[in-house]
């Protein structure tokens, strides 16, 4: 079972460690998943930590989400914690009165799998889901 909590101090290191090696955001910071106006969460399973999304406001009336995974070589894992998480986003979205998701991502592989969970591509490397009521 995928489970998800805020991100707190202990989980710095694991944190450090993902960003250390991440294949695709390489000017990533611990502080850009602890700073203020920002809002991070670790998901997690029976071993262990999965990854790391962090939401903050987009422009407009959007919900922005960013993620690193703990180990990119866990494309299963890694793919069943990611649609946890999308629903998880859906579901803080439409508590907060968000009308959409937005989400950036070079990665060609993970934007198809995005698309097939709804986002639609916008400009440049954007994706955004709409959320309904």
């Amino acid at each position: 079972m995928i489970t998800h909590r805020p991100l707190a101090k202990e989980d710095i290191p694991t944190l450090q460690a993902a960003l250390d090696g991440n294949e695709f955001h390489f000017d990533q910071k611990t502080e850009h998943y602890t700073g203020p106006d920002m809002y991070s969460v670790i998901y997690e399973d029976s071993k262990g930590p999965i990854g790391i999304v962090r939401y903050t406001k987009a422009n407009g009336n959007g919900l922005r989400l960013c993620a690193v995974w703990c180990d990119n070589s866990e494309s299963r894992r890694n793919a069943i914690a990611t649609l946890y998480a999308i629903r998880d986003t859906v579901e803080l979205a439409r508590a907060h009165k968000y009308d959409q998701i937005v989400f950036d991502s070079t990665v060609e592989r993970l934007r198809k799998f995005m698309g097939l969970l709804g986002f639609k591509p916008t400009d440049g490397d954007t994706m955004i889901l709409t959320v309904e009521g």
